[in-house]
């Protein structure tokens, strides 16, 4: 029997469909980090970053300096998905069955 291998958009259209004629299945979908992540398509994803301010100081009894004021930026990177992460170990039928 031969692998299949499904898009995102596939999955996505299946899991939907399942959604909506069973909803214990909705409930045991975590949509956690779904804001943490952008559109995309194949490898590539776009992740959101958050935006960050510089540090500031002046003097504790300054009276005259002004107080900087920054803009927050957020924004995204595509993140393209090159390099499978793995990790093997080779068993014998030994192993497999009886250990």
């Amino acid at each position: 029997m031969s692998n299949a291998f499904y898009a995102a958009e596939q999955a996505a259209r299946v899991g939907a469909a399942l959604v909506g004629q069973d909803f214990v299945l909705a409930g045991l979908i975590a949509r956690d980090f779904e804001a943490d992540f952008g559109g995309g398509s194949g490898a590539t994803v776009d992740v959101r970053v958050p935006g960050a301010l510089p540090s500031r100081t002046r003097g504790i009894y300054d009276k005259t300096t002004a107080i900087t004021m920054d803009e927050i930026a957020e924004q995204t990177i595509p993140v393209t998905l090159t390099e499978h992460a793995y990790s093997a170990v080779s068993l014998s039928e030994g192993d497999l069955d009886l250990d």
